[in-house]
């Protein structure tokens, strides 16, 4: 996915947040060490990591002395170097989504990232972000949201499903050639939202949607562009 168009709004972010409530020592010691701050998506993370603070400490970025500006050590202790927009630890590729600079009650400022996933191995907590779901990815034409539905959507009859409805729905259209505009808009709606039922019968997906905004966003445009 490119970067640059992903967007989230870090106040509402569940790591973040629970950082800010019960640990802002770490925060407010950033801008004084240098400490840099990695925030993973929305989505990337569940209810275990917040509780665990091995899962805490590895998202904290410590600068090393001599190459302060690719590489580092997070505060469990493991390596981490930057190439490019990649954070790379412990056999992970991790992309930096965007950077913001927050501000201490003092008026230090501190750096974070917004990373695609946590710098950490996720199973323990009960999270597979290399699957099919976990795939940060961009739709930006026909063919982007084809191969998404084809990947996420299982089983493989739902385009049958889609284009069944659509075909009913011009079908129906076209015998009310001179019917209101209003009443057009509703059926379109109405079209759209068996079309997203009929993805989302895949209870996984289902399910992953309900804790990742930019799945669900994702899922919503693809129906859409189809």
């Amino acid at each position: 996915m490119d970067a640059q168009q992903y967007d989230e709004d870090l106040s509402q972010n569940l790591f973040f947040r629970k950082l800010q409530l019960d640990h802002q020592i770490f925060l407010d010691t950033a801008p004084i060490e240098g400490w840099i701050v990695c925030i993973p998506r929305s989505g990337s993370i569940n209810e275990k990591c917040l509780t665990d603070q091995e899962f805490l400490l590895a998202q904290i970025l410590v600068p090393n002395e001599e190459l302060p500006e690719t590489h580092f050590t997070n505060l469990s202790c493991a390596d981490v170097r930057l190439n490019g927009r990649q954070l790379l630890t412990g056999g992970l590729k991790i992309t930096i989504l965007f950077e913001e600079l927050f501000y201490t009650k003092d008026g230090l400022k501190y750096k974070i990232w917004c990373i695609e996933r946590p710098l950490c191995d996720t199973r323990p907590y009960g999270l597979v972000l290399d699957d099919d779901f976990g795939k940060l990815i961009t739709i930006r034409k026909l063919q982007d949201a084809v191969e998404f539905i084809r990947t996420v959507a299982k089983p493989r009859y739902v385009f049958s499903k889609i284009d069944a409805a659509v075909q009913t729905f011009i079908k129906h259209r076209s015998s009310f050639l001179n019917c209101n505009l209003k009443l057009y808009k509703e059926d379109v709606k109405k079209l759209y939202i068996s079309c997203l039922e009929i993805i989302l019968q895949n209870r996984k997906l289902k399910d992953r949607c309900q804790r990742d905004a930019h799945l669900k966003r994702n899922v919503k445009i693809a129906v859409e562009t189809y």
